[in-house]
């Protein structure tokens, strides 16, 4: 389990582990003012997270579990990127940017990213277990899109549809 805590000043990204004997694990200390841990690299080698600057906006990373814990920048732009979550096969990784003046979906190769992939407008993006399928939603969290994702080296992703309706809180 990874989470963010400000017990000690700014947000630090802690690891602990769900079985007995529980040991947390401090994985990134006082690094950037704000960092929120979004996914774990199924391998279980790098936690993903967006971290606020005041130059760049929300920008997602990934850090090393384990060895030399420098963060390393995955989408570093103007626009506020977040949301950053990887695949079940660990080839890809799915996150959220406003670089086109609204949240929009794109998915690239990880960890190396590579060529972007517009998948949708929204938010929030979440794979399905088998990898199959990306699901997020759109910006007023009414309503749930999904791409069906072709599983292979290429990145191919069907025409968004919406799947449903979110029922509103009351």
């Amino acid at each position: 389990l990874a989470f963010a805590n400000t017990r000690n000043g700014p947000e630090d990204i802690y690891a602990v582990a769900v079985a007995a004997p529980s040991v947390e694990t401090v994985i990134l200390k006082n690094a950037e003012l704000f960092k929120n841990p979004s996914d774990w690299s199924p391998d279980g080698q790098y936690i993903v997270y967006f971290s606020d600057n005041a130059k760049t906006g929300d920008d997602v990373f990934f850090v090393p579990v384990e060895g030399d814990q420098t963060p390393r920048p995955y989408v570093q732009t103007p626009a506020n990127e977040s949301a950053g979550v990887v695949s079940p096969d660990g080839r890809w990784l799915a996150y959220q940017s406003d670089e086109s003046g609204a949240n929009e979906v794109y998915v690239q190769s990880f960890p190396t990213p590579g060529v972007r992939h517009r998948v949708g407008p929204g938010e929030v993006p979440v794979w399905n277990h088998a990898g199959t399928m990306l699901s997020w939603l759109d910006a007023d969290h009414v309503k749930l899109w999904v791409a069906d994702i072709r599983p292979g080296p290429e990145f191919q992703a069907s025409a968004p549809r919406v799947l449903g309706v979110v029922p509103p809180n009351n």
